[in-house]
């Protein structure tokens, strides 16, 4: 991966307001993992990857960088194709 989902995170993260640790417990991991993958120390497996995306109603590509808009329904995603 690369420092943009670090950032991501850590920006989504703190848009909503929530502590590493409160967002550690609603991800069922620890506030140290967490707190590596906002420093770009760790990268999370996939599971975890998409876990993080659902909780933040965001794609995994958005938050890889590989998608610049954050499409939070459906709807959204099938007028930008359109």
């Amino acid at each position: 991966m690369s420092k943009i989902f670090a950032k991501k995170l850590k920006y989504l993260r703190e848009k909503k307001g929530l502590t590493q640790e409160e967002l550690a417990q609603d991800l069922e991991t620890t506030k140290s993992t967490l707190g590596h993958y906002e420093q770009d120390y760790q990268e999370p497996k996939i599971e975890m990857l998409e876990k993080i995306a659902a909780y933040f109603e965001v794609t995994t590509d958005y938050l890889l960088g590989r998608e610049k808009e954050n499409f939070n329904t459906k709807e959204e995603l099938k007028k930008k194709i359109s």
